[in-house]
């Protein structure tokens, strides 16, 4: 109200006021419209999109490709899209979400450096010449060309094109080109091909090249559209052959030879191809950067799947300069986040890859009437069950899996016989009913994968690095360098091939890989790289103007931190440990997982600890260093001599662990090991696969038990089912050994009581040295599952020598003043092994070794001799399996038992042994010392040769040793630099003996009758006081030192001999003098003949048996020799008999 008075009023604007419905109407369409920009607008437009992109994929390459949504924002220059799934016969691509950005506001960018594009396309009209000196064909100066800096550092620069995505996942459930070209090997057209159409259109298509492209992988063309082109490859890599067959299609790339007019067609369309790819490649790189993905390779004719995940992923797609005789090269690199790789069951198998081809034949209306119709009426639980689960799987709370991709239920497509399901599980008939005591250990426990390890890799982080070369054209003209020429003799192309290859860097983690992750990789590479049976063409060199091809590709592996690769095993050797209960624990796993199954996928069970009812496995476990790496290279293109395949590992710093001990198995700061895995042109011909491996100062720290779990460990390997009569490849394996300044730690503690197996102040070793070894070990698998089986090798030593070493609270380490005990020059051994692929009480495994030693030199010290007695115990007698100190002290009190069996398995089954030994020895030369600890003097034993012979079998043993004409003299070793030693003061005519033992039963086999034969030549010896006394010191020494009464430790229990000792030793004429200051002392036998025998009876223990025929004392003073003393004796015979209270 104003101060005049007046008010305002209201007043309607129509003459009649009505409500405007037609405003409503805009109001209610116009939410409805935002609505629908907002949230359907994207969506609506992703359908449309996804329709006319999946009219082009369906009806060229049978792809379905499907977007959710999509929304384009031209201010910030971005591309979302959510639930992209690209679909195809042999892979799913699932992206969950993303967004791609083009960075068009920045100035600095990341460029292509590729200036070498251009100039070396015009070079490739009229074939390429040779590079100039000083030029690898590799240029990198085109950053200023295209718009940078000259000599900028560019890689720190963003890129201008970049692309996110979050929830990447890959399904591979097929390999078609590898089954296509099957097909085609045995003459069957493919489907949709006309095998009679010549179009070189439909040749150079993208469908013929994907269906084709594995016929140039084996060369084999069978397809008579390859036929017909006599300068066509007959092989070249799949994914090569496809980038080539579409940019040669583009480019006229033809094969065979071109006309005049076609040559200035090619030519001009050379020119526009190369602008054209000069302003795509303008947009590389891309940066790509992922949230969150996973792939995953298996279907459901495989038993496992292999998946592979990552938290995240940053990488790039970049170009490059390639090669000279190249466009240039593509590169895709990622680095990964967390990467974990895992071999996990499959729940979707059904059956193996075979029975279900066997089910795909029409045998349904092969069946009879009433037969189908009783099938109708059992299915129906089946079909009611059926429809159930599929209610069941529309709600995700009651679905039983989480994939993304549900499989169609096919009842049709079932396995007609269960028994298809499960291959491996085989009827036993009535041995189920045994008595179990009668069963073998081995028998339930090979069903049982209780060694199994599911995650492969689990490293926190990696980089990959995928790269090819865009294979440019054979030139005319050859470079005419001595290396070039030498791999145009080699190579199709002419010069080097295209680069074609992966590397792979590992930041540390860990790689679990055993005998069951190699099982089941042997079961999916059957399923997506199955093997054709064909036998392979080789390559024909390249004319000039065809397109260059990839003819090798490469694998590459660099460890950048720590890496440890376990290898998890079975232990069939103690399945006798836990005899009947295989059973309980493959119950308990099944019911685990029942339990695992009823329990809802959204709540976490319980994490079980390990129990009574968990078998552990054995396992190795190997270190390695940075800078270790692994390469692999594979030729994709067949030359005269088949496929060439190698393979080399460079480890640093290598340490292997075992589960025996937990301890240190060998350590090594370098090895190289290289393998020669080629194959020849026919598939079934014999292949030799040679594997090479150099080892710089390794230690290695052997037991028996590692022994054994190695000997498991290729017992597991090797376990899997054996290839059929018609596929069988036969082998020969050769593996070579080389050691350089190695050292071979034998432990030698009493009763094999090993605590800390690795530490050198607590354990006595026997150490074997030297500066070079190589091995060569043959193993032939050329026979088809053959009864017996014979195993080569041999063993070359140089410089050896070998070391004791005693712990620090031994009196040997405090007073010997030297730790090598002896050396050797040379040392040869060579023998086979001959072996049964079955067991039996029956056969007899056979070991023949041939030993040669060149001047071998050993100390006499007593508890030297004693501590390779007890190596002989600790690996190869009663005491084999080692033992702390703590289970020793359990075996030494009677009252606690151990509950875990120790020692031998009682009722183990394996063939008989024979061993055959041959040694021979050259200038072999022994030194007594005359002191306990060192060898200041010693009396020198040398003979021009040494040989024995020696069978050893699981009934007797027999061993003859001959030793040539010994001389003993006076020796003072230590002086290094002008060693004394006298003149031969004792000479033995030659040592002959000759032993035969007898065995009883197994296990322990223990002797029950021994003869020994001793024939001994003539004893003549003149020698002095010194002499005499140096003699009997170092007997006493030796035999002081031998019992060690001061270290050693006394048997747990009494040792019990029952065995019958014969001896019997002839000696021919004894002539011996003393040599005093004045007199002589002279001592003469004719011959002597000693007998003895510990074959008891009533009256007497032991029978001791002298007989010398004549035999004379006599004693002559130098200065009246014609004045003796002299005392004779007629023929002695004398008797001893000694009785035991």
């Amino acid at each position: 109200m104003n101060g005049s008075g007046t008010s305002l009023s209201i007043q309607w604007l129509a003459p009649n006021p009505s409500f405007n419905w037609f405003f409503l109407l805009e109001l209610i369409v116009c939410c409805i419209l935002a609505l629908f920009f907002l949230l359907y607008f994207n969506r609506l437009f992703a359908t449309v999109l996804s329709y006319g992109i999946r009219a082009y994929t369906w009806h060229y390459y049978r792809a379905y490709v499907d977007i959710h949504a999509i929304q384009i924002s031209l201010l910030g220059g971005r591309v979302f899209f959510k639930g992209v799934r690209y679909h195809g016969v042999n892979e799913t691509i699932f992206i969950h979400g993303g967004f791609i950005t083009w960075h068009y506001w920045r100035r600095s960018v990341r460029w292509t450096n590729l200036s070498s594009f251009g100039r070396n396309d015009e070079k490739k009209e009229d074939g390429w010449e040779g590079p100039a000196d000083g030029d690898d064909g590799h240029n990198s100066d085109g950053v200023g060309e295209q718009g940078g800096l000259k000599g900028e550092n560019t890689d720190a620069l963003p890129c201008r094109i970049t692309a996110k995505l979050y929830g990447f996942e890959w399904f591979i459930y097929n390999r078609t080109p590898a089954y296509d070209s099957i097909l085609t090997g045995f003459g069957v057209p493919l489907h949709g091909d006309d095998s009679s159409n010549d179009d070189r259109a439909s040749f150079n298509s993208p469908k013929y090249a994907k269906a084709h492209s594995e016929q140039y992988v084996r060369g084999d063309p069978s397809d008579p559209a390859i036929k017909k082109d006599p300068t066509s490859s007959s092989s070249a890599p799949q994914s090569t052959y496809d980038r080539k067959s579409i940019l040669g299609s583009v480019l006229g790339y033809r094969n065979g030879a071109k006309g005049g007019a076609d040559s200035q067609d090619a030519t001009s369309s050379d020119r526009e191809m190369g602008l054209i790819l000069s302003r795509i490649l303008n947009l590389l790189p891309v940066k790509l950067t992922c949230k969150k993905g996973a792939i995953v390779i298996g279907n459901e004719n495989t038993r496992s799947v292999l998946t592979s995940t990552f938290d995240s992923a940053t990488g790039s797609i970049e170009a490059c300069n390639a090669g000279l005789f190249d466009l240039y090269r593509q590169i895709l690199s990622f680095q990964l986040g967390h990467p974990v790789i895992q071999m996990r069951r499959n729940p979707d198998f059904k059956q193996n890859q075979l029975a279900a081809a066997q089910g795909l034949g029409p045998t349904r209306e092969s069946q009879p009437e009433a037969k189908r119709k009783r099938d109708t009426l059992f299915n129906y639980r089946f079909q009611k069950r059926r429809i159930w689960h599929s209610v069941r799987n529309l709600i995700p709370h009651f679905q039983t899996s989480v994939e993304s991709l549900h499989a169609q239920a096919n009842p049709n497509a079932s396995p007609k016989n269960r028994t298809d399901i499960f291959d491996d599980i085989r009827w036993v008939g009535l041995s189920r009913y045994l008595d179990e005591t009668s069963e073998d250990d081995h028998q339930k426990w090979n069903s049982v994968e209780y060694a199994r390890f599911s995650t492969l890799l689990d490293s926190p982080a990696a980089t990959v690095t995928y790269y090819w070369d865009i294979a440019g054209r054979v030139g005319t003209r050859r470079a005419s360098s001595a290396s070039s020429v030498q791999k145009a003799s080699l190579d199709v192309n002419g010069a080097s091939p295209p680069e074609w290859g992966i590397d792979v860097k590992l930041e540390g983690g860990t790689v679990n890989y055993g005998p069951w992750a190699d099982r089941e990789r042997v079961g999916l590479q059957n399923v997506f790289f199955p093997n054709a049976y064909r036998t392979a063409q080789p390559a024909v060199p390249l004319a000039p103007g065809n397109q260059r091809q990839a003819t090798a590709f490469k694998f590459r592996v660099e460890v950048n931190e720590e890496l440890t690769i376990r290898i998890p095993t079975r232990e069939q050797s103690k399945d006798w440990q836990w005899k009947g209960r295989a059973d309980t624990i493959g119950g308990t796993s099944r019911l685990r997982k029942q339990q695992q199954k009823r329990r809802s996928p959204n709540k976490e069970g319980d994490k079980g600890h390990m129990g009574a009812d968990i078998r552990p496995f054995g396992w190795l476990s190997l270190r390695l260093a940075r800078d270790s790496t692994i390469d692999y290279t594979m030729d994709m293109v067949a030359s005269d001599s088949g496929f060439s395949n190698q393979l080399s590992l460079d480890l640093r710093d290598s340490k292997l662990l075992s589960s025996v001990n937990h301890g240190v198995l060998w350590q090594c700061p370098q090895q190289l090991i290289t393998c020669d895995l080629s194959t020849p042109l026919s598939w079934n011909d014999l292949r030799k696969w040679s594997f090479n491996v150099q080892s710089r100062d390794l230690e290695l720290f052997l037991l028996r038990d590692h022994i054994f779990l190695l000997t498991d460990l290729v017992a597991d390997w090797t376990s899997g089912p054996s290839s059929g009569y018609y596929t069988f490849v036969p082998f020969i394996y050769s593996i070579n050994l080389s050691f350089s300044n190695f050292r071979l730690f034998m432990n030698v503690n009493d009763s094999n009581i090993i605590s800390n197996p690795a530490d050198l102040d607590d354990n006595r070793f026997v150490v074997i040295k030297g500066s070079e070894l190589t091995s060569n070990i043959t193993i032939p698998l050329n026979r088809y599952k053959p009864g017996q089986n014979t195993v080569g090798f041999n063993v070359n030593l140089h410089d050896g020598g070998v070391d004791f070493l005693s712990p620090l609270w031994d009196t040997i380490n405090t007073f010997l003043q030297d730790k090598s005990t002896a050396t050797l020059e040379n040392l040869l051994i060579d023998g086979s092994y001959n072996y049964y692929l079955t067991t039996s009480s029956n056969l007899t495994d056979t070991l023949v070794l041939n030993v040669d030693g060149v001047s071998p030199k050993l100390y006499m010290f007593g508890f030297l001799i004693r501590s390779f007695m007890t190596v002989k115990e600790n690996y190869f007698g009663d005491q084999m399996h080692f033992k702390t100190l703590e289970e020793f002290q359990e075996l030494a009190n009677p009252n606690e038992q151990s509950a875990a069996p120790h020692g031998i398995n009682p009722n183990r089954k394996s063939n008989d042994m024979d061993v055959i030994v041959h040694v021979t020895a050259e200038k072999p030369f022994a030194l007594l010392p005359q002191n306990l600890y060192d060898h200041m003097k010693c009396l020198g034993l040398s003979a021009p040769s040494l040989e024995a012979d020696l069978r050893f079998t699981n009934y007797y043993m027999d061993l003859q040793f001959s030793l040539g004409p010994l001389r003993v003299s006076l020796e003072s070793p230590v002086a290094r630099e002008s060693p004394t030693s006298s003149a031969p003061q004792l000479f033995i005519d030659g040592i002959s003996v000759h032993a035969h033992r007898l065995f009883g039963l197994p296990p322990s086999e223990p002797t029950y009758v021994c003869n020994w034969d001793f024939d001994v030549g003539r004893v003549i010896g003149e020698f002095s006081t010194e002499f005499l006394f140096c003699l009997v010191a170092g007997l006493q020494s030796f035999d002081m030192s031998f019992d060690n009464e001061e270290n050693a430790l006394p048997p747990l229990h009494p040792l019990a001999l029952y065995d019958v000792t014969f001896l019997r030793a002839k000696i021919g004429m004894i002539h011996l003098s003393v040599l005093l200051n004045q007199t002589a002392f002279i001592l003469s036998l004719e011959s002597l003949t000693v007998k003895l025998n510990d074959w008891a009876n009533s009256e007497f223990s032991k029978r001791l048996g002298l007989f010398a025929p004549e035999f004379s004392i006599a004693a002559v003073d130098r200065l009246s020799a014609a004045q003796c003393l002299d005392y004779a004796m007629r023929p002695l015979l004398r008797s001893h008999y000694s009785k035991q209270q």
